[in-house]
């Protein structure tokens, strides 16, 4: 997804715009994050609202830059940072940050230093981007938060910005994520193979093998001709109808802090918890089918022998960044437990 950014103070703010980013805000943090809190505040009329608008005019992140002195004294600001669950994992959420800094320095002067608010799980997002923690921790709305400050630029320096990175951040708010919704007919495609083959089978053992004891057996002579058959096919037909739409329901994976989590199952839930310290590699592998659609899995091999994490049906861009995101942490990254 590409995304163009625009500074716009207060008062030039469009209506549509005001309401699209009000809505987004409400969305991430007082629904998804379940705080409910004053989010509209005095501070809006004197900050720079920095929009990231997709190329269909839709406001996909957002962050609010606020002038020296106007939440914290001799800082400028950045706060609420968001974007919308359509455009994470896609290291929107970096490049969302690198242009509020630039932004931030450009309209305040690099000179001075910016401070945030951050919460404790995105403290190495953070970091990354130059970011330090100065001050003690505290809760707000129910969250362990970290003050944070980034140093003021040097001649000559870039302020923290680094090179883009077009990988995922792993450390950013915690999202299950589906997969790609294409999956549906992925699976369906197969189960219907399946089907025929199946039934394809029935027919044959139905009108050759009436004559065999094992066949007697399982299809009673009383049963007119066809009958067997046509029960076959419409316990495919129901597998096919129903199945993939529940399958693609509970399967959800998350990039969390310390680890990978995926969910999946159907009359068997099964949660999978793969942390980076234990990864070995991480790889992507296409069917014909698969390719046809566009289509990748992600497999991730772990130290333990014989173990792994598969998550199907993502489109193969996204699978590539979230195989090089993954990629960097290995074994040398020391394991939460």
């Amino acid at each position: 997804m590409r995304i163009q950014y625009q500074v716009v103070p207060f008062h030039e703010l469009e209506t549509t715009d005001l309401y699209d980013v009000l809505k987004l805000r409400m969305e991430v943090f007082v629904v998804e994050q379940d705080c409910p809190y004053q989010d509209l505040d005095d501070l809006d009329r004197q900050a720079l609202h920095l929009l990231g608008r997709a190329e269909s005019g839709a406001i996909e992140s957002y962050a609010r830059l606020l002038p020296v002195g106007s939440v914290y004294a001799g800082h400028a600001a950045i706060g609420r940072v968001i974007t919308s669950a359509r455009c994470r994992g896609t290291g929107e959420g970096r490049r969302l940050m690198e242009e509020a800094i630039r932004q931030t320095r450009r309209a305040f002067g690099g000179g001075v230093p910016i401070r945030i608010g951050a919460q404790d799980h995105a403290l190495d997002f953070y970091r990354r981007l130059g970011f330090e923690v100065a001050g003690e921790g505290y809760l707000e709305d129910g969250i362990p938060h970290s003050p944070m400050v980034l140093a003021p630029e040097t001649d000559g320096a870039e302020g923290g910005q680094g090179t883009e990175d077009p990988t995922p951040e792993l450390a950013g708010p915690v999202e299950l994520r589906p997969l790609h919704p294409r999956v549906r007919l992925l699976w369906r495609l197969t189960t219907g193979f399946r089907g025929v083959f199946w039934t394809a089978l029935a027919a044959g053992i139905e009108t050759f093998g009436r004559d065999l004891a094992l066949v007697d057996a399982v299809i009673p002579e009383a049963l007119p001709p066809g009958w067997f058959t046509a029960g076959v096919a419409l316990f495919w037909a129901l597998i096919l109808l129903v199945i993939p739409g529940v399958r693609y329901r509970r399967w959800r994976y998350a990039l969390r802090p310390d680890n990978l989590w995926i969910r999946r199952g159907i009359l068997v839930h099964r949660v999978s918890v793969i942390p980076y310290g234990r990864l070995q590699f991480v790889d992507t592998r296409q069917g014909p089918l698969e390719r046809w659609m566009g289509l990748t899995e992600l497999v991730v091999h772990t130290a333990a022998p014989g173990t792994s994490g598969l998550i199907p049906g993502l489109e193969a861009e996204e699978a590539e960044l979230l195989r090089e995101a993954l990629a960097r942490f290995g074994p040398d990254v020391p394991d939460a437990s």
